[in-house]
């Protein structure tokens, strides 16, 4: 998260979610030990919520509200 005072400039963005130690700490063997997530940003303006949905060997990804 960023903090509330950073605006995001208007490029390209990459979020890395480092998903191995969550499926190691469930005792769960994954696919996916990092998930990287690419995106523009058009408008400064607006609102940016990112969630990632992820299972063991499979994960999803959508711009949310």
């Amino acid at each position: 998260m960023l903090p509330a005072a950073q605006v995001l400039q208007r490029g390209q963005y990459r979020l890395n979610f480092h998903t191995k130690a969550y499926f190691d700490l469930q005792g769960v063997q994954s696919l996916y030990p990092m998930v990287q997530v690419a995106f523009a940003v058009t408008d400064p303006a607006e609102h940016f919520h990112i969630p990632l949905l992820i299972a063991a060997n499979g994960y999803s990804t959508y711009r949310g509200t």
